[in-house]
């Protein structure tokens, strides 16, 4: 991609396409007015103008290349942990100090004390926010956002108006609330402590998915989501960085979705589980918190068997919804 596409990033008038090319790029020339923006030798996204989304679109391309959209998670319990109780052993003294941990979410209040040193200097080493459009201060080889180092954060902390130097902020909370739990500095007078208080914070807030994906998905307009390959794009500034400074680098992932097989075969899945091959990096992700709220059905189908009657319950205000049905080939025996 080049300097002169990569407005398709964040224009709603270009769809996102997440494809596995393998390294054969002849599989670009199924999306026609097209650019590229590579992942790596295997993954890819592709920019196409929103007006070539049809009804038949996922037919044309598969439905493996409409990114998915992830939403926001949490439900901390982080007194059930029992960290403290390991943290505070003398030999081990598991406070992350010379780790980095990193995250893909909402963003961060970088001015709060918990992201501090005693010395009121940051703990974060990089932000990328996706939000916010800059001519040519995005990370080298992403070409959208804006990345604020460490010292230039740092000149936001001690100025009377931190937004004008660094104007990312978290409006939602969802980002700065986990990165405290995990990572917070020691703040007494709440008596509060981070599980690795020691540790520094690389941090990347996501960009909404775009409003052609929501339609397409019906998903409601003020739903908070986002899309598949800016997660996938997040991660992988976040072992950039790792790599960078040669430090090892836990990624943090609080967002889930109900869609997908469940079963580690998307894109999402499969590029998390190749990172956590490389040395010194590992990848913690939600389990979902949606618990028995109904939203899955699994059943199984035998010769002679009554078919399952599954009930759905839909609002009177609900003017769409989507759908999955992932099944498993027959067994025969023989």
């Amino acid at each position: 991609m080049s300097d002169e596409e990569k407005y398709k990033i964040i224009s709603n008038a270009y769809a996102d396409f997440l494809i596995e090319y393998n390294n054969d790029v002849t599989r670009f020339a199924a999306f026609p007015n097209s650019s590229v923006n590579y992942i790596n030798k295997k993954y890819a996204v592709i920019h196409m103008p929103v007006s070539n989304m049809t009804p038949d679109s996922i037919s044309k391309y598969g439905y493996s290349a409409l990114p998915g959209c992830y939403g926001l998670l949490s439900a901390p319990g982080y007194n059930s942990t029992g960290i403290d109780k390991i943290r505070n052993i003398p030999d081990l003294l598991l406070r992350g100090r010379g780790i980095l941990i990193g995250f893909v979410d909402t963003g961060i209040e970088y001015t709060h004390p918990a992201f501090k040193n005693i010395d009121n200097t940051t703990r974060i080493i990089s932000l990328w926010d996706q939000t916010i459009d800059s001519a040519n201060h995005y990370p080298e080889g992403f070409f959208y956002g804006t990345e604020y180092n460490r010292n230039l954060i740092n000149q936001a902390i001690k100025s009377d108006n931190p937004l004008a130097i660094v104007p990312s902020t978290d409006e939602n909370g969802h980002g700065t609330m986990l990165a405290g739990v995990a990572a917070g500095t020691p703040v007494e007078e709440y008596g509060f402590i981070g599980v690795v208080p020691s540790a520094d914070l690389v941090i990347v807030k996501l960009k909404p998915a775009k409003p052609y994906l929501k339609t397409f998905l019906a998903i409601p307009e003020e739903a908070i989501c986002y899309q598949e390959n800016d997660i996938i794009l997040g991660v992988k500034y976040l072992t950039q960085v790792a790599e960078r400074l040669k430090r090892p680098i836990a990624i943090c992932i609080g967002l889930g979705s109900s869609g997908g097989d469940h079963g580690g075969s998307g894109m999402l899945s499969q590029y998390l589980s190749s990172i956590c091959e490389n040395p010194r990096t590992a990848v913690i992700v939600s389990a979902g918190n949606e618990g028995n709220t109904g939203h899955h059905y699994f059943g199984e189908r035998k010769p002679n068997m009554n078919p399952d009657n599954v009930e759905f319950i839909v609002a009177n205000d609900v003017s769409g919804f989507s759908m999955e049905f992932w099944g498993f080939l027959p067994i025969i025996s023989g």
